[in-house]
């Protein structure tokens, strides 16, 4: 896929997720989690993965905060996080980014 694309993801649910650029391949293992419900787990996992690439960060840093969000929605009946949620996810995002 990587010969294809800029940027290849294969995620493998519990198994975390495969990550290219064509120059590297980078394996990101997934959070446990107690999933519930996996209703919008790839968008949250996009959105987390493409936030990351716009503030410069590197294909770890990326695939570990898209991770970050999947594992936290798939806990979660339904596709809405609660204030509390978000605000745990972003003191997260902001030490992966360091």
């Amino acid at each position: 896929i990587a010969e294809y694309v800029d940027i290849a993801i294969v995620k493998m649910g519990e198994n975390g997720s495969l990550i290219s650029n064509g120059k590297e391949v980078v394996y990101v293992p997934a959070y446990k989690a107690n999933a519930i419900d996996a209703t919008g787990a790839g968008d949250y996992y996009a959105a987390g993965f493409f936030y990351a690439l716009s503030k410069g960060a590197s294909l770890e840093q990326c695939g570990k905060i898209g991770s970050l969000l999947a594992v936290n929605i798939v806990e979660t009946v339904g596709t809405k996080l609660t204030e509390d949620c978000w605000l745990k996810i972003k003191n997260k995002t902001v030490e992966i980014l360091k």
